[in-house]
């Protein structure tokens, strides 16, 4: 199982932890506290009695079940999904905007960069 790192002091336990919490008693009980705030988009959430009674915060973004004429994306849209999710998880997005506002890069520089991390992905 991943999600326990190597070097924890008592993995039994981490495991039967995150198996506990994996639990759909345990999810509906985190999703309906939470209000739906920042759940995995997982589509079995989707049908959550939970999104009969809460919704967006007005004028923001939001993670909620697609209920109209939006549409699900992951960051790095409309690449290929291996790409997109390499987008996402070395998080290329913030990473530029940081080579500008911490490293002090100009705006070329810092898509220069961006573009050398998406070649690399793509070669893999």
């Amino acid at each position: 199982m991943n999600g326990v790192w190597k070097f924890s002091k008592n993995k039994s336990a981490a495991k039967d932890l995150l198996i506990h919490l994996l639990q759909k008693e345990q999810q509906d009980q985190l999703i309906e506290v939470s209000g739906g705030y920042d759940i995995p988009l997982i589509a079995a959430f989707n049908k959550h009695p939970v999104w009969k009674f809460t919704g967006p915060p007005e004028g923001t973004l939001y993670n909620y079940p697609v209920q109209g004429d939006e549409f699900r994306m992951i960051c790095g849209y409309p690449a290929p999904a291996t790409i997109s999710a390499a987008i996402y998880d070395q998080d290329l997005f913030p990473n530029t905007v940081a080579k500008v506002t911490q490293e002090g890069k100009s705006f070329d520089d810092a898509i220069k960069w961006a573009v050398g991390e998406i070649e690399g992905f793509m070669r893999g």
